[in-house]
């Protein structure tokens, strides 16, 4: 899934301007969002796009009772199977609902008796988990509708000052927005506006009633910063031989590489690791 937007993306590598919308930033930007989305997935070990009756497998040991899905949180279980072969040819069981049950916070699967066998691929989970189904897209229901709203205006919070782009309303029930930036509140009064800046008065506004589906940008806004944190960093390095060096008093130092314990396979800035250090799923 790609962690932020191309939108998002022209008004926060602009500095104190919106990027133009043209075919070079289109290509850079949508370039490094999509390397950089991989990246950071690989960084957290973990699935980010909701999956739906997802299925995995898991090595079995002696006396272990807890295995830990890659799309966390797990919202629900359909079922667990274990085959002591490994095989899956037929001969696997399915274990009852009361044999177990999510761990905390939805990050394991646990076991209420461990299996008494030890072997490769000798259990298989199907389940639904991760944390949104879109980077930037949010669901929400509306209520006390007052005029028509059009796919493409701006939505403005008039509490929040969140703004976003209409993607799709039935101007009864609910509309799709892609947040630019803030995180609508419930309750708030949603307003349609021709320009982002919301300037003069509004003919469509709406209640927030609640929300359907929160996207990636609301529900875990540090992922979706890290990502155009380091995308933005790229773009400013993009002309360099190599984006690990920094001037300082008109000379030219490089950076120390980290190694070790401290080198990654895909290094990203440490004010994104910061962001993202308490979402990294460390699991064996």
């Amino acid at each position: 899934m790609l962690l932020s937007s191309y939108q998002r993306l022209l008004r926060y590598c602009g500095g104190d301007n919106i990027l133009a919308d043209n075919q070079v930033n289109r290509m850079q930007l949508m370039s490094w969002l999509a390397s950089v989305s991989t990246s950071i997935e690989h960084w957290l070990n973990r699935g980010i796009q909701q999956q739906t009756a997802f299925v995995e497998y898991f090595d079995v040991r002696f006396h272990t009772n807890e295995f830990y899905p890659y799309y966390i949180p797990v919202v629900n279980i359909e079922s667990v199977y274990v085959d002591m072969l490994g095989m899956w040819t037929g001969g696997e069981s399915q274990l009852s609902d009361i044999s177990y049950h999510p761990g905390i916070n939805g990050n394991s699967l646990v076991l209420i008796f461990a299996r008494p066998f030890e072997t490769k691929k000798g259990l298989q989970l199907t389940y639904d988990g991760g944390l949104a189904s879109d980077a930037t897209q949010s669901v929400y229901a509306i209520s006390n509708i007052s005029g028509t709203f059009t796919p493409g205006k701006f939505i403005y919070g008039t509490s929040s000052s969140s703004v976003g782009i209409l993607m799709s309303t039935d101007n009864s029930t609910t509309m799709t927005v892609a947040v630019l930036y803030g995180i609508f509140q419930v309750g708030e009064t949603l307003a349609q506006w021709d320009t982002e800046m919301a300037a003069g008065s509004s003919n469509q506004t709406c209640k927030y009633a609640s929300a359907t589906s929160l996207s990636l940008a609301e529900a875990y806004p540090e992922i979706v910063a890290a990502t155009e944190i380091q995308i933005r960093y790229m773009k400013k390095n993009k002309d360099r031989f190599e984006n690990a060096s920094i001037t300082k008093d008109g000379t030219t130092k490089r950076r120390v590489a980290r190694t070790g314990v401290d080198k990654v396979d895909n290094e990203i800035q440490p004010e994104a690791e910061l962001m993202l250090g308490y979402l990294r799923r460390v699991a064996i």
